[in-house]
């Protein structure tokens, strides 16, 4: 059927699975990393909105 990688010996399947297995745990862990950073720009950015609005509720800005 249809794949992503053709060998045309066993032998060569654990180096195979070992590479891509660890090319995978890498992008899993880059994508972790991003998804906290990302929840903490944008958390921080609303707590630094709110504490200069002084939590009010109300979307003008008071000076």
């Amino acid at each position: 059927m249809a794949s992503d990688f053709s060998i045309a010996q066993f032998r060569f399947l654990e180096r195979l699975l070992v590479v891509h297995g660890h090319w995978c745990c890498k992008r899993i862990a880059q994508m972790i990393c991003y998804f906290f950073y990302k929840k903490i720009a944008f958390g921080l950015t609303i707590f630094y909105f709110e504490a200069f609005a002084r939590f009010s509720g109300i979307w003008k800005i008071i000076v």
